[in-house]
């Protein structure tokens, strides 16, 4: 039991790593081009 709660942490942390990875290249791009990645970012999460 410990190990799946364990294994569901890393998991939860890694999606919010992700997300603020992706939020950060998309706030990039969108200073290069102009496009706007916010509203996909927020549908995904």
């Amino acid at each position: 039991m410990p190990r799946t709660l364990s294994t569901t942490v890393n998991i939860f942390l890694f999606i919010i790593f992700l997300n603020a990875f992706l939020w950060c290249i998309c706030n990039m791009v969108d200073a290069f081009l102009g496009c706007s990645c916010n509203m996909v970012v927020t549908n995904q999460s």
